[in-house]
């Protein structure tokens, strides 16, 4: 995604959150926003497996009838 297709967003943090934020993109030599985009990307993307996996779970515990 290119960093012109998106919007700004307005979150509240904890202090001690953005220090260690703020901290973790000095260390990386990247941006607050580049960080965060980042971390939600990898946090929706494991949400999603985590969902598929309890999905295929519960389908293999509890086959449908006929299947």
């Amino acid at each position: 995604m290119a960093d012109s297709d998106g919007r700004s967003v307005t979150v509240w943090l904890p202090t001690e959150v953005l220090t260690e934020l703020d901290a973790y993109a000095a260390a990386e030599e990247r941006s607050r926003s580049w960080v965060v985009n980042k971390a939600i990307q990898r946090y929706l993307r494991e949400e999603k497996n985590r969902r598929e996996q309890s999905k295929q779970t519960e389908e293999e515990s509890h086959p449908r009838p006929g299947r």
